[in-house]
């Protein structure tokens, strides 16, 4: 056999490719799919099919095996670690999805050179499972440049979804992946059917939380319910993860019907087909990000010795680490640590005294009650959002008019026919010792601002009761 490859020579250039332009490679990144296709040909190429008649074999079933061996797992506990992932893994259910979800995790992990260092240690499993003149793998001479090439690739950082496996079983081609943390509710909106091991979205209510800002439509595929895995999931398993997690925002991952270009996503299309379901259904418009890149209104004119516990806005749209939501877009990095703060111009329109009652359900009433004696503009205040608390500055910062701790507030929320109007509510102590109870009210610049105040004054206390 010649001591070059094909496949080598392109994995080198890939390899190479990805080195020199010094970035994160993801999952969007150009030509990520075909270096995976290239080193799934490299681990297959000359494979011996061990499994009998009614069993195919894969690099996965080798690469198991290689933990039978005591010493192996002590060698390395994080390739112990991922392997254990991946058979424990409910979203992959045969040795190629396995195999490929394995090469994901130890690209982010650089553990990839590892489990073909200990096959080539062991020449004798090495020729069990690969043919030596027709592999590369069962190759020493071959085997050593993969090893070599495996090693630069260690260079390399990987940022991948590693949630996004459910279609690994048959494709390279990663769909769309979304979390989304939807409000506690009793009816999300839409209807499902089960079919092949898939959660398929057949409708979606308008105006209800499914279908609020494009977040679930037709032909989506729900991948996980309050992180709990859907793949072979029943109508009778659902509707368990959602009783044990009633009151609760329910965390939801989806797969999105549509590809990044706005196409039908190949294997959600056989889905479909499988349904009956017509392509005028889906929406394939992918729903637009929000600008990151506005500038902040404010400047940062305050010394440090005015005060001590005031820090300097984020960037305007961008968001506090802690206020980061599971839905956002995992790009999203956050320009300040999670011990800082973000603030945002608001403009103050009342506030009402509730007596006893906090719950979430004054709120809807009371906005609407202000907004029909609302003065119109008044001067605005900044709202800070820090890891603890909320404080209302006036415009200068230099007087607090009012903050509260989150375990003081109760609820916070929004109208659907207002979505710039917010409003939370706070006690005069813990949320659930307290008896006076006060709904402040405000009007944020814009809808998208509204939501994220409100989403990170709903992550800052455990009794979580939004509107968004």
């Amino acid at each position: 056999m010649s001591v070059s490859d094909p496949l080598l020579k392109q994995l080198k250039a890939l390899t190479l490719e990805f080195r020199l332009s010094k970035g994160i490679v993801n999952d969007k990144t150009e030509k990520f799919e075909s270096f995976c296709e290239i080193l799934e040909k490299i681990f297959r190429k000359g494979l011996k099919q061990n499994g009998g008649w009614f069993s195919k074999t894969d690099y996965w079933c080798w690469i198991n095996k290689l933990l039978d061996n005591p010493s192996n797992q002590r060698m390395n506990p994080i390739f112990s670690m991922v392997t254990d992932i991946v058979k424990e893994c409910k979203k992959v259910t045969n040795h190629q999805g396995r195999g490929r979800l394995f090469i994901r995790y130890a690209l982010v992990k650089k553990i990839l050179g590892l489990p073909v260092e200990l096959l080539m240690k062991n020449r004798l499993m090495a020729e069990t499972w690969y043919h030596p003149e027709h592999s590369i793998l069962g190759n020493e001479i071959l085997s050593e440049i993969f090893i070599s090439l495996l090693f630069e690739i260690t260079e390399i950082r990987f940022l991948l979804n590693l949630k996004n496996s459910s279609f690994l079983d048959e494709t390279w081609m990663l769909p769309v992946y979304k979390d989304y943390e939807l409000v506690p509710c009793d009816d999300i909106g839409m209807t499902v059917q089960y079919l092949v091991g898939r959660t398929l979205v057949r409708n979606v209510v308008p105006g209800s939380v499914a279908e609020e800002d494009g977040k679930i439509g037709c032909g989506d595929v729900l991948d996980e319910l309050f992180g709990i895995s859907l793949r072979d999931a029943t109508k009778t398993k659902v509707q368990l993860i959602l009783r044990q997690n009633n009151g609760w925002p329910i965390r939801l991952a989806v797969t999105k019907c549509h590809t990044s270009d706005g196409c039908i996503y190949p294997p959600i299309e056989e889905l479909m087909i499988l349904a009956n379901m017509n392509r005028d259904q889906v929406n394939l418009t992918p729903v637009k990000k929000v600008s990151q890149n506005k500038e902040s209104e404010f400047e940062d004119d305050m010394s440090a010795d005015e005060s001590e516990y005031l820090r300097p806005p984020v960037e305007k749209g961008r968001k506090p680490a802690h206020a980061l939501l599971p839905f956002d877009d995992t790009e999203e990095i956050p320009v300040h640590g999670s011990d800082q703060t973000a603030c945002y111009s608001v403009l103050f329109i009342g506030e009402v005294y509730l007596g006893h009652d906090g719950g979430q359900d004054r709120i809807l009433d009371v906005i609407g009650r202000a907004m029909v004696n609302y003065p119109g503009k008044q001067e605005p205040f900044l709202l800070q959002l820090g890891e603890t608390e909320v404080i209302i500055l006036t415009r200068d910062r230099k007087k607090v008019v009012c903050r509260h701790s989150f375990t003081e507030i109760s609820s916070c929320g929004r109208r659907t026919d207002s979505l710039k109007i917010f409003a939370y509510v706070a006690g005069e102590t813990t949320c659930s010792l307290a008896q006076k109870f006060i709904c402040r009210i405000f009007e944020a610049e814009d809808q998208e601002e509204a939501k994220i105040i409100l989403c990170a004054i709903g992550q800052g206390f455990n009794r979580t009761s939004f509107f968004v």
